[in-house]
């Protein structure tokens, strides 16, 4: 006689109505209403920074337990995983001072928050100190399909315009920046941005094709900074840290020690 134990999805403890609900049928995904679920993901993140010695985390699909900046969803989760890493380092437990960076300097602590329909704001009222946007894809992936009233969203884009570069709440002043791509797991290669077509009759978007002979894996822009899928690189330096690169139409971005200075359509890489 078999009995079968394994919980159904509408069974498990953790799930319920809850934020937005994206990958949900039934109005149902993770709960940060309950105890239990707010308890296991503050465990889960405690056990990778105390066992693995991870440095940070990318929160996935943010806006699924996204109950604004005083809720008890997200908000609290990066709020209390700080506090957990302040209190480890005051009490000089093993490990833990990877996170130190000195009297008075920010912690070292990475918390990214993909929130694509906000950035900006999970930036201002949380304790995330990175984010995941798609405003410079965005921008760029425009100007490869020729639009060139695009350029200057680019520029500003790469500058990271409009983002806080530092807040304090309570006390605790925390550096801020958002990651930039052109390229990720999301998105069709870059490069085939360039001189689209698409041969499927329905215009399905899944079938757009580029022009372009190859794709490059990672392809550099200059100074070593990379066009390809997440790198973390120290919070203290400007993401806009190339020293000139071309857009699709001639566009140079061009920069004096790592900040974006000026816009053009024209001129060389300097």
């Amino acid at each position: 006689m078999a009995i079968n134990l394994r919980l159904q999805y509408h069974e498990n403890p953790f799930m319920g109505p809850f934020a937005k609900d994206y990958f949900s049928s039934f109005g149902k995904s993770t709960d940060f209403g309950r105890q239990l679920t707010r308890d296991y993901f503050f465990t889960v993140n405690h056990h990778w920074l105390e066992v693995y010695h991870v440095d940070g985390f990318r929160y996935d699909c943010m806006p699924n337990y996204w109950d604004g900046p005083l809720g008890v969803g997200y908000a609290s989760l990066v709020y209390e995983t700080y506090q957990l890493t302040k209190s480890k380092i005051a009490q000089s437990q093993p490990y833990w001072n990877r996170f130190d960076a000195g009297p008075g300097a920010p912690l070292r602590l990475i918390q990214c928050a993909e929130q694509l329909e906000g950035p900006e704001e999970v930036l201002r009222t949380t304790y995330s100190n990175n984010t995941w946007q798609n405003h410079t894809f965005d921008a760029a992936r425009a100007v490869a399909r020729g639009d060139r009233g695009r350029l200057i969203d680019w520029g500003l884009s790469l500058g990271l315009f409009g983002y806080p570069e530092e807040e304090n709440t309570n006390g605790d002043v925390i550096p801020k920046t958002a990651l930039q791509y052109l390229e990720n797991h999301d998105h069709e290669r870059f490069l085939c941005n360039f001189g689209l077509s698409n041969p499927d009759e329905a215009g399905n978007p899944l079938f757009l094709e580029g022009s372009c002979p190859t794709s490059v894996p990672g392809a550099c822009l200059s100074s070593g900074h990379c066009a390809g899928t997440f790198s973390t690189t120290p919070l203290a330096s400007n993401w806009c840290s190339w020293s000139g690169s071309s857009s699709a139409s001639g566009g140079i971005v061009h920069t004096s020690d790592g900040e974006c200075t000026s816009f053009s359509t024209t001129g060389t890489d300097t």
